[in-house]
């Protein structure tokens, strides 16, 4: 990696992170007081709604943002025709939204989804007048500007959902989601629109490669949402919102911290991949910093959040969710070893291996609803602990079926950047266990339990994950390494 192009993407990184720290500490505020201000059963509500529209983003993009950062070649009218490609579908999305907003409600016997379905589906053709621009602006690391974007429109929506949360319910929380739409795309619109006609141009044979490429990544992205909303489809069908609404909360918060830390890392490795695709080597580079990376920063903080599930919850639900602790130490786990799965998908598309990709997803998605089918007939729990375990029967199958075809990693220089940051965490986790054994449930536990722990991760890193240590010190203090580039 030249110089330039290294820092180029700490840069990237940087203003990465800062757009997703924000945002999290704004989700974490929204989701905090929504616990306080919602019922279990408008939370239901909500996770239901939240599968939907999910399902419909992936299917908005058709893959188009994937397949603009592996062709790096576009001419200015197959730029135009992508563009009228992405509103087109954008469109009808938003129709088959609102048209299917009754059968799905019928589905999950909640007829009070309705009318959140219908505004919500005004989000796609709203995001995607601009999402050309975002991902224009990914490819070429120029995050900064975008960065700031997200966090300004991020932060109103927060502001429009809480201050109506208390009157509209539900339909506040759909409310913020549109604003944020709205404001992002304006901003995008007018400091991220470079050299753009308006003018309407849609030819096939300007789109044709994109849409080739694009369309197994939309297949992929589809299901690998599917796999997502799995278990949320199985209880929300078997048990109802209101064991729902206790369900998703800690689930929510658990895959907020994942969705939050992994795109830090994947938005800015999956161009630096598409730019190294042909350099075998140089890809499984990449993506071992990529996989310890990720493994490193999530493993601790799950771990944190499965040793003090009861004071977590406590204090992000509030008291009267105590009874989601269980499932809160569960989803932690589960979290855990998911994460380490996302950038495989990064490698995947980055490489153009999107067949891979669909098989694996498609049969990832089987396994998981059926064992969610599995564990639903006992209880909502068991769900929970059949995905874990198949979780973790993913890391080596990973292994054996994508990462080493793609790029050659061998089994021990794979395994070892999910290990290595597993047993760092695990020695925090029993430290911080022990060192707050008799203290009193609470904000003192807590922070004496992330302070024992936290030294006691970064004391074993220093001996067994230097590697990473160092990377996070370069990144905080903005310096240049005085070693070698390893890369």
């Amino acid at each position: 990696m030249t110089g330039s192009l290294r820092d180029r993407s700490f840069v990237a990184v940087r203003w990465s992170a800062l757009s997703m720290l924000g945002k999290a500490i704004i989700a974490f505020l929204q989701l905090m007081l929504l616990a306080r201000i919602l019922t279990p059963a408008q939370i239901g509500l909500l996770a239901l709604t939240l599968t939907v529209t999910n399902t419909a983003q992936m299917i908005s993009d058709i893959g188009i943002s994937n397949a603009l950062i592996h062709f790096s070649d576009q001419t200015e009218n197959e730029l135009r025709s992508l563009y009228w490609l992405n509103l087109l579908t954008g469109f009808i999305i938003t129709v088959i939204v609102a048209l299917l907003s009754e059968p799905i409600a019928a589905f999950y016997r909640a007829p009070e989804i309705v009318p959140l379905l219908l505004l919500a589906s005004i989000y796609f053709v709203v995001w995607a007048s601009a999402q050309q621009f975002r991902v224009l602006a990914e490819r070429d690391l120029d995050i900064s500007t975008l960065a700031k974007i997200e966090l300004l429109s991020f932060f109103l929506g927060f502001c429009i959902t809480i201050s109506l949360a208390h009157r509209l319910g539900p339909m506040a929380v759909v409310l913020g989601f549109i604003a944020n739409a709205v404001i992002n795309s304006g901003l995008v619109w007018v400091f991220l629109r470079k050299n753009f006609s308006f003018a309407p141009r849609l030819r096939f044979n300007e789109v044709s490669r994109y849409v080739l490429y694009g369309v197994k990544i939309l297949l992929t992205n589809v299901v690998n949402t599917f796999s997502l909303q799995s278990d949320v489809i199985v209880v929300g069908r078997v048990f109802g919102s209101s064991t729902l609404g206790l369900y998703s909360q800690p689930r929510e918060f658990g895959l907020r911290i994942m969705f939050v830390i992994n795109p830090i890392i994947t938005r800015v490795a999956f161009p630096l991949m598409a730019k190294a695709k042909d350099d075998r080597g140089h890809i499984q580079r990449i993506y071992h910093k990529t996989l310890r990376m990720t493994a490193s920063i999530n493993f601790p903080i799950y771990f944190f959040i499965a040793v003090f599930a009861e004071d977590v919850t406590a204090i992000v639900l509030g008291p009267q969710w105590q009874q989601a602790a269980g499932l809160m130490r569960l989803f932690a786990i589960w979290c855990a070893f998911r994460s380490v799965g996302n950038p495989s998908s990064s490698l995947l598309f980055s490489t153009g291996h999107t067949t891979r990709a669909l098989m694996s997803a498609t049969l990832v998605m089987l396994s998981l609803f059926g064992l969610a089918w599995i564990g639903s007939s006992f209880s909502h729990e068991a769900v929970i602990y059949l995905m874990i375990g198949f979780y973790i029967f993913l890391i080596p199958a990973f292994w054996a079926g994508l990462v080493r075809p793609v790029c050659g990693s061998s089994f021990w220089n794979y395994h070892k950047q999910v290990i290595i940051p597993a047993v760092c965490a695990s020695c925090a986790a029993v430290v911080a266990f022990f060192a707050t054994r008799y203290l009193d449930p609470g904000f003192i536990r807590l922070g004496v339990g992330g302070s024992v722990g936290g030294l006691v991760y970064l004391a074993s890193s220093y001996i067994i994950n230097r590697e990473w240590l160092d990377e996070m010190v370069e990144f905080a203090l903005k310096r240049k390494r005085r070693r070698g580039d390893a890369s």
